[in-house]
């Protein structure tokens, strides 16, 4: 074991959204890692060598340390999980928490002030952009600003939402997603002998990723390519709204509906895919993507050209004009537009998808960007 430890704090350890934060932890080799989480799910899917404190195993609810626990927080504003941690980190050496999305980093305040260890936060969207609007919230991350040690963001458009709101400038990193390349081989799209159109949508079923826009985009689209297909993976709170709106707009015969599915199924539809669509909105609530969904980059680094939207970091993510088109949010007829420009186009497909393979090797290679996040560690605890 490495004499210095850095533990990940997380809410869930892991949702299957969450890839992002797998590959920040599966990149770092330079430091032993304990990933504390209140809950556990999805190991099936997140196989880690690394040990997994899961909070509710530990605090049985109801059980006498529980209570205990229960007390502490309410008492003297220890934060869940203070009872089982306090000794933990002490006896491990932690020298420093990276805490993942900023309700984390509050969390993991106390233990910076008991062990004097480094508190590091990484933001990824609405943990900021939704919860700032909140005056608890504005006190609440003006004393993380103060007291936290680094903030982490994907993208210059969140890293300037934190200086805005009070985050000192020199404490804000920009350090963009990873992913594993190796998993994921190029292949250079082209329009199928039979004349089908396969677009491809990866995404929760909430409002910041805009299902409704693509949905109205493809109704626009289905006179004159009867053969477009929009194949949907994912599932939320939204689906059956989005099932009324398909139905609205006779799209069953162009719309699928395919849920969640397993990571072997994903990598397949990536593959069969000409087009992914991502029409990222800003919710009502002041939800966005942070910086940009991750699908964005496993898309282009497979060589599907993209169509996508201006909104949070998408534009430094997806090339427009060369790895994909963008267009303004909440704009069915921009994206109806972008889509017939490359189905007119499919000569582009190749070059297109070969410029994002590279932008994504240059940018978002999780084994270059594990190293630059070790020297970013190793600059706080002064390894």
């Amino acid at each position: 074991m490495h004499a210095q430890v850095v533990a990940h704090k997380m809410s869930t350890y892991l949702s299957l959204s969450a890839t992002f934060i797998y590959h920040v932890i599966q990149s770092v080799m330079a430091f032993s890692q304990v990933i504390v989480a209140n809950s556990k799910a999805n190991l099936e899917v997140y196989p880690t060598t690394w040990p997994i404190i899961s909070l509710e195993e530990e605090l049985p609810w109801r059980s006498g340390r529980w209570i205990w626990d229960k007390l502490q927080s309410r008492l003297v504003g220890r934060p869940y999980g203070w009872t089982r941690m306090k000794p933990y980190f002490r006896n491990q050496n932690i020298r420093l928490i990276h805490c993942h999305m900023g309700p984390n980093g509050l969390w993991a305040l106390p233990f910076k002030h008991m062990l004097g260890c480094a508190v590091v936060t990484s933001f990824y969207g609405g943990d900021f952009t939704r919860l700032i609007r909140e005056e608890r919230w504005q006190r609440l991350y003006g004393q993380l600003f103060e007291a936290g040690d680094m903030f982490l963001v994907e993208g210059s458009t969140m890293c300037d939402h934190l200086i805005k709101h009070g985050c000192p400038q020199d404490k804000v990193r920009l350090h963009r997603i990873g992913i594993d390349l190796e998993s994921l081989p190029f292949k250079p799209r082209r329009l199928d002998a039979g004349g089908k159109i396969h677009l491809l949508m990866v995404a929760r079923f909430v409002e910041k990723k805009g299902i409704p826009y693509a949905l109205e985009a493809v109704n626009r689209l289905k006179m004159d390519y009867p053969k477009l297909q929009l194949s949907i993976l994912g599932d939320g709170e939204l689906r059956p709204q989005i099932e009324q709106l398909i139905e609205d707009l006779d799209l069953k015969s162009h719309v699928k509906l395919l849920g969640y599915q397993p990571m072997q199924r994903y990598w397949a539809q990536l593959g069969q895919a000409h087009v992914l669509i991502a029409p990222s909105v800003t919710a009502a609530d002041g939800d966005t993507e942070g910086g940009a969904p991750t699908v964005l980059l496993e898309a282009q680094a497979c060589g599907l050209p993209v169509v996508s939207t201006c909104h949070a970091d998408i534009p430094e993510v997806v090339l427009d004009g060369k790895s994909g088109l963008l267009v303004e949010e909440r704009d069915a007829l921009g994206l109806a537009e972008a889509i017939s420009d490359l189905i007119e186009h499919p000569e582009t497909w190749a070059s297109m998808g070969q410029a994002g393979r590279r932008h994504v090797e240059m940018n978002h290679d999780s084994k270059l960007l594990g190293k630059r996040l070790e020297e970013l560690y190793k600059e706080l605890i002064g390894a």
